[in-house]
């Protein structure tokens, strides 16, 4: 649009040189020169614009990334929360098996009643873990479903390239 008004600017200068006074070729250039002037502003203005949305774009790339450290980071945490409440329930199950044993073993009214409260209490820490280790999960996969997904190049450029889709 701008380009279209300095060509014309330009052309009724040139028209017009011949035709009028000096005053209408002078309005014509001053007219052309404001046309000029504009589209320099213009162009300068867009390459500044540019400019803004290029750092812009570059601060909202690393804050995601510095996200995606951090979410990872999380994830690996939960990961490691969850292999830790896995291993303790692992050794509250020995517990457990060896609670029962007792029981069996028990020769007396008191000793079996000594054994199923050992049995008892480690049934109720054993359904306490499963709690901790249900509530532990559940966060590891938050954080996995949050830590989002990283698209190669190769997909972004080829949306339909072989394993991309």
């Amino acid at each position: 649009m701008i380009r279209a008004v300095v060509l014309a600017a330009g052309l009724l200068a040139t028209a017009c040189k011949d035709d009028k006074p000096a005053t209408t070729t002078g309005k014509a250039r001053a007219l052309q020169e404001r046309a000029i002037e504009t589209l320099e502003k213009h162009e300068e203005d867009k390459i500044k614009r540019s400019d803004e949305n290029e750092q812009r774009h570059a601060a909202e790339q690393a804050a995601a990334e510095k996200a995606a450290a951090e979410a990872a980071k999380v994830v690996e945490e939960a990961h490691a929360a969850v292999v830790k409440l896995e291993a303790e329930g692992v050794e509250l199950s020995t517990e457990i098996a060896a609670a029962t044993k007792k029981v069996e073993a028990a020769k007396s009214k008191t000793e079996t009643a000594e054994a199923m409260a050992v049995l008892t209490e480690t049934k109720a820490r054993y359904t306490e873990h499963l709690q901790r280790l249900l509530a532990a999960r559940q966060v590891e996969l938050r954080a996995e479903r949050t830590k989002g997904v990283t698209i190669s190049k190769e997909c972004q450029d080829n949306p339909l390239a072989k394993g991309c889709m």
